[in-house]
């Protein structure tokens, strides 16, 4: 269409080229986003059911209670000024 367009015996103009264009350009957008999302929702129930049949690392490792060290010392306060000149926190390890 566009090279009909520069031999000068086109029956149509660049007008009618840039709205072809802009239809196809839509149609393509439309098509495109339409089929990718068609095929996502197709995945979703097999993913959500695989992904709780098995529970991730990170859901196993979180759920588990925490508890400090044996050898972890207690917060415990620290008397005199510091020897930079900053205030020193009330605790400290």
């Amino acid at each position: 269409m566009f090279c009909a367009l520069h031999t000068g015996r086109a029956p149509f103009g660049y007008l009618d080229w840039f709205t072809t264009a802009i239809w196809a350009a839509f149609a393509n957008m439309v098509g495109g986003i339409g089929l990718v999302t068609v095929l996502r929702m197709l995945q979703v129930p097999e993913r959500v059911a695989r992904r709780r049949a098995e529970p991730s690392p990170e859901v196993v490792e979180s759920t588990r209670r925490r508890r400090p060290p044996e050898d972890a010392r207690p917060l415990r306060p620290v008397a005199g000024p510091s020897p930079l000149g900053v205030p020193r926190s009330r605790s400290t390890l």
